[in-house]
């Protein structure tokens, strides 16, 4: 999402765009400066424990659910008799699995609780000797282009907060020359120390996590400045800051931490069947898609991603009521079509019986299955992959009448108006009908198990919501994990939410799915003999 902000920032589709600085990478985007830094919130990490524990009266052997190695590392530094196991998923049920005693602590950005306003499930908020926290946590930056009208450049002067500008950017300056030469965990935070006139220090401490305990570097250091309210010492103030990063990544680098990446984040020998996480779609597709990725050379990881919520039954019933009355439906989801179906069944008919006589679109091979499972006829599938594109090119234009055809489209109520669009570019009075929602699901065992080992070597998204999800229960994958849209329409969708794509499927079917999956994760097929 970071990087489509900026795009659009650049592109002079808005005139701000408002981040959390530690999100953003350490290095300036060219034509982009920011405008204000917002006054940082409470930088440390923060305990949320069973029983009112905190990191001393913690059992031994407890359980604690850390996502981040920074804070793993640190952790262990100072209770080695802890169990750590991994953790994902929103706020909300890493809190809640506290709660139940699934596990017994974890640990969160205090200000990210703040924000949520947990800070009721705080029971220690912990030392920055014990833990730092990562790099200008806590710290909200608005970012407008170089370019950007004076006025607007004077208004955020207004609430740019000197303090917060300067310790991030000794705190970036550190990050930046470190993660040039290193990925271990990276943990710094930057303080002002005043003195007894208007001068004061500025320290800086960071920490990079080796492979266990014995092997973390850490440094602290600290600067004179200038006074920090004084506009006349401001870029003298940030240019001692700048040093003050630099000269502590050069002794953190001089004293080994380029090397840890290759004992910490070397990664395992890759799987001889790398994995691939697949969104369970239907108990029909499903076992097909699996099979052909074990096929294909790969192990299939199949979670479920999102939950359908279906549309009250008085819903239901108006648009199976309505759907008679349509020159042509356009049926844009298995999903709408199984609802339409039960609730059919429900009022002693059938969607079979329900739309005879009307010709049926089917969006997609799998929305076609569940359409001849129901014993209704399509007349129209188009022959490549199920986007609006392909649909729209098969559609026939309305005929020269005074009479507008209706075509009736049932389906998500998060569902592209792209389709509709266009329909009506055709001369149609297109129309969707939402006959359910599609949400996240809530996180499971099965999603923690998903991930346990690390991320699966391939992602495949189908939807818009299963982009969607994937942030919400496991975060964005990296850059390293290939990821492949089913499709055009996903693809477009996993760009705009800030995912990557490495491959669009030129089919839906699972054949052809599995073979864009893995495509260069597994040795190419030996040519055949001529």
């Amino acid at each position: 999402m970071t990087n489509v902000l900026r795009q659009a920032l650049l592109d002079g589709r808005c005139d701000v765009a408002v981040h959390m600085l530690k999100d953003l990478p350490p290095d300036p985007v060219p034509g982009l400066t920011f405008g204000a830094f917002i006054k940082r919130l409470d930088p440390r990490e923060a305990l949320c424990a069973r029983n009112g524990w905190t990191l001393a009266t913690l059992p031994e052997g407890a359980k604690v659910a850390i996502s981040s190695p920074l804070r793993r590392a640190q952790l262990l530094e100072v209770r080695p008799d802890l169990t750590i196991v991994g953790i994902r998923g929103p706020i909300e049920s890493r809190l809640q699995r506290v709660e139940d005693g699934e596990i017994d602590a974890t640990v969160l950005a205090w200000a990210v609780l703040h924000r949520e306003g947990r800070l009721d499930t705080v029971t220690e908020v912990l030392d920055p000797a014990l833990m730092l926290p990562t790099p200008c946590q806590g710290v909200i930056v608005v970012e407008v282009r170089e370019d950007a009208p004076v006025a607007l450049k004077k208004a955020l002067r207004r609430i740019d907060h000197a303090s917060t500008r300067l310790v991030s950017t000794a705190e970036r300056a550190l990050e930046a020359d470190v993660e040039a030469a290193t990925k271990a965990p990276l943990g710094a935070l930057a303080r002002l120390i005043e003195g007894s006139d208007v001068r004061g220090r500025l320290e800086l401490s960071a920490v990079v996590a080796g492979p266990d305990q014995t092997l973390d570097l850490r440094r602290t250091r600290s600067v004179t400045i200038d006074d920090v309210d004084n506009d006349d010492d401001v870029e003298a103030n940030l240019a001692a800051a700048r040093r003050l990063g630099a000269k502590i990544a050069k002794e953190l680098l001089d004293a080994g931490a380029g090397s840890l990446p290759q004992h910490l984040l070397a990664k395992p020998p890759r799987n001889p069947r790398p994995r691939v996480l697949v969104q369970r779609i239907s108990d029909e597709f499903d076992p097909m898609l699996a099979a052909a990725i074990m096929r294909a050379g790969g192990e299939p990881v199949m979670v479920t991603l999102t939950r359908t919520i279906p549309a009250p039954d008085a819903v239901l019933d108006a648009v199976l009521d309505r759907l008679p009355s349509a020159d042509r439906i356009g049926m844009t989801s298995a999903e709408a079509v199984t609802l339409l179906e039960e609730r059919a069944h429900e009022r002693h008919t059938s969607l079979a019986q329900i739309l005879e006589g009307t010709p049926v679109a089917a969006f997609g091979a799998t929305t076609s299955a569940a359409l001849v499972a129901a014993s209704v006829t399509v007349d129209m599938l188009p022959s490549l992959d199920a986007s609006v594109g392909n649909l729209l090119s098969v559609w026939p234009s309305a005929p020269d009448s005074d009479h507008l055809p209706v075509a009736l489209l049932p389906g998500s109520a998060s569902a592209s108006p792209l389709l509709a669009a266009g329909l009506r570019d055709l001369g149609w009075l297109a129309e969707d009908l939402p006959v359910y929602e599609r949400v996240t699901a809530d996180p499971t065992a099965e999603h923690e198990k998903a991930l346990e080992s690390g991320w699966p070597e391939a992602v495949i998204v189908t939807s818009r919501s299963a982009v969607q999800a994937i942030e919400e229960l496991f975060g964005l994958p990296p850059k390293d994990v290939r990821v492949v849209a089913v499709g055009r329409i996903p693809a477009r969708d996993a760009l705009s939410l800030g995912l990557h794509v490495d491959a669009i499927s030129p089919s839906p079917k699972p054949s052809a799915i599995a073979a864009a999956a893995l495509e260069g994760l597994v040795p190419a097929p030996a040519a055949e003999a001529l």
